[in-house]
C-alpha cells in the first residue's frame, strides 16, 4: 500500500451535521452511559453496607466513580468519536486536516486515562465530598453520584469529540501487532484498571473470615464472569479506534463463533478460580487479606486475559473482512 493510499483510508469525510451539535450531542449520550452505571453499582453497594461503615464511605461512593468514567469511558467514547469522524457524518472543523503536525491522543491514551481520573476524582472529592451529609439514604448516595459521574462524562465526550481526537485521524504509521502488543495495548491496561475497582469495592464493603472454600470460590468465579463478559465486550474498542485511524493492520487468524467466545469467559474465569481457590484451601479459610488479594488477583488477571483474547479477534476479524473485500 503506497502513501497516497494510506491518505485516502483516512482522510475523513465531512458530512451535514454540523461538528458542535454532534459533540453535544455525543456528550449528552456518553452522561446518560455514565449516569446508569454508577447509579447502579453505588446503590447495590451502599445498600449492602452496614451502617455505620456507609457513614464512613459517603464521600468515596459520590466521588470515585469519576475516576473511572476516565479509566473505563475515555476508551470507549474515544473510538466511537473516531469512528463517527471518520464515517463522514458530521462536518470537520477546518484545522484537522490529514497533514497537520499537531498530535491526537489515541496513541498515550492509556497514559492520559489515569491522569484524568486522579484529576477528575481529587477535585469532585474537593468540591462534593463535603455535601455526602450523614443522613443520606442509598437511593439519595446512588443518585447524587450518577448526576456528578453523568456531569464528568459529558464534559470529557465533548472535549474528547473536539480537535485533539480528530488529528489521530491524519495519515499514521500502520504497524502489525502480534500477541504481545495486543496485550500491552488492551489487556494490561484492562486488567490494572479492573483491578484496582476490585480494590476498592473489597476495601470499601470490608471483609470477614470465611471458613468456606467452596463458597468463597464461587464468589470469585461469578466475579471473573462479570468482569470477563465486560472485558469481552469492550476488549476490542481501542483496537479497532487503532484500525480505523491506520495505525495497525488487522492479524490474520480465525474467530470462533459467539458462542466459543462466550465460553472462553467461562474458561478464563475457572483458570483463574482455580489458585485462589488453593490458596484459601491451604490457609484453612478465606480470611480479610486472602480476599483481598485473591478478588484483586482474580479480577485483574481476568479482564486481562479476556480482553487480550477480544483484542487479537477484534485484529482479526479485520483482516478476514480485507481479505473478502480483495
Amino acid at each position: 500500500m503506497n502513501d497516497s493510499d494510506t491518505s485516502d483510508e483516512t482522510r475523513p469525510r465531512s458530512g451535514n451535521v454540523p461538528w458542535l451539535g454532534f459533540r453535544f450531542v455525543f456528550g449528552v449520550i456518553n452522561g446518560a452511559i455514565w449516569f446508569v452505571i454508577p447509579f447502579v453499582m453505588v446503590f447495590w453497594l451502599a445498600s449492602t453496607l452496614p451502617p455505620e461503615r456507609l457513614v464512613r464511605v459517603k464521600p468515596f461512593l459520590l466521588t470515585v466513580p469519576t475516576f473511572f468514567v476516565a479509566v473505563f469511558g475515555l476508551p470507549g467514547c474515544l473510538p466511537a468519536a473516531i469512528e463517527q469522524a471518520k464515517s463522514g457524518i458530521f462536518r470537520m472543523p477546518a484545522d484537522t486536516t490529514p497533514g497537520s503536525a499537531r498530535r491526537g491522543i489515541l496513541g498515550p491514551l492509556w497514559r492520559l486515562a489515569p491522569l484524568l481520573g486522579a484529576t477528575y476524582f481529587c477535585s469532585s472529592r474537593l468540591f462534593v465530598g463535603p455535601l455526602a451529609d450523614a443522613s443520606l439514604t442509598p437511593f439519595v448516595i446512588a443518585r447524587n453520584a450518577a448526576f456528578v459521574a453523568a456531569f464528568v462524562s459529558f464534559a470529557q465526550a465533548s472535549t474528547v469529540s473536539g480537535s485533539a481526537a480528530l488529528y489521530d485521524l491524519r495519515p499514521n504509521e500502520t504497524k502489525l501487532f502480534g500477541w504481545y502488543e495486543i496485550a500491552c495495548r488492551t489487556g494490561a491496561p484492562q486488567g490494572l484498571a479492573n483491578a484496582f475497582l476490585v480494590a476498592l469495592l473489597v476495601v470499601a464493603q470490608g471483609s470477614t473470615t470465611t471458613d468456606g472454600v467452596l463458597s468463597f470460590s464461587r464468589d470469585i468465579f461469578v466475579s471473573c464472569l462479570g468482569i470477563g463478559g465486560l472485558a469481552l465486550a469492550g476488549g476490542g474498542g481501542i483496537l479497532g479506534a487503532d484500525l480505523a485511524a491506520g495505525r495497525v493492520k488487522g492479524t490474520k487468524g480465525r474467530v470462533p463463533p459467539r458462542l466459543v467466545r462466550l465460553a472462553s469467559v467461562a474458561a478464563v474465569a475457572t483458570l483463574v478460580t482455580l489458585p485462589c481457590a488453593l490458596v484459601a484451601a491451604l490457609c484453612g479459610g478465606a480470611g480479610p487479606v486472602v480476599q483481598l488479594v485473591a478478588n484483586v488477583f482474580a479480577g485483574g488477571a481476568s479482564a486481562f486475559g479476556v480482553a487480550t483474547l477480544a483484542g487479537h479477534w477484534a485484529l482479526a476479524s479485520a483482516a478476514n473482512a480485507e481479505s473478502t473485500r480483495r
